[in-house]
């Protein structure tokens, strides 16, 4: 459904602090809280955090993941398309945990669709060194997901540092740095970021970005598994 677009810009920078859905392993929406507001607007705020809800909480391969936006603005790319970044928290099977993250994706003013989304989880800091069987396991599926993706050509996946930047008693926040080796193509430097359930033995998220480190969220090429 096409709508003016100032109209969409004004919504998207309008979003309520509150907004929240709750997603199933399907990504169908569950649960809706938010905020009062105007009819009109209501209607369009909710599409557009619905939008962006349901692009982060499919990054997850969970039963349920209960997202939380914060803040969301609205960056001018063309008349249709809008650069969306902000911030919100995340809890995952209800567990009492809140896990902080920012995020930035392309919104199609048009047709209300949310593309390209990049997650961030946790909040800035140095972090301690990952044990041994957290770094091998993140080692190997980084490396079988660079496998899959860049089928056909040869492609091996060289992990450097990794860090435990956020945990508490069930999951573990990851981030590390590596470089993807792609023979005769040349390398390629890369950012992982990840989260690991201990009481499963589960990574719930490995998401990787080819390119320059870029913690403001621009740019790059990203993947989830």
């Amino acid at each position: 459904m096409h709508r003016p677009a100032l109209l969409a810009l004004a919504t998207v920078a309008t979003l309520a602090a509150g907004t929240m859905i709750a997603h199933g392993r399907d990504g169908s929406p569950r649960a809706v809280a938010q905020a009062a507001a105007p009819a009109a607007a209501s209607a369009v705020d909710d599409a557009v955090a619905a939008a962006v809800i349901g692009s982060i909480s499919g990054q997850f391969d969970t039963e349920d993941v209960t997202v939380q936006l914060t803040d969301v603005d609205a960056v001018p790319l063309s008349i249709r398309d809008r650069e969306l970044r902000g911030s919100g928290r995340l809890r995952i099977d209800g567990h009492a945990q809140w896990i902080p993250f920012r995020f930035a994706a392309l919104y199609d003013t048009q047709n209300a669709e949310v593309s390209q989304p990049r997650l961030q989880l946790g909040t800035a800091g140095a972090g301690s060194a990952a044990d041994a069987a957290i770094a091998r396991g993140l080692e190997a599926r980084v490396a079988q997901a660079l496998t899959v993706e860049f089928a056909g050509q040869p492609v091996t996946w060289k992990q450097g540092a990794t860090r435990v930047s956020t945990a508490d008693s069930r999951f573990v926040h990851v981030v590390g740095s590596g470089l993807a080796d792609f023979g005769a193509e040349g390398r390629v430097d890369a950012r992982v970021d990840a989260l690991y359930d201990r009481r499963t033995g589960r990574w719930l998220r490995v998401s990787y970005e080819l390119g320059p480190s870029d913690e403001a969220l621009v740019g790059g090429a990203v993947a989830s598994l």
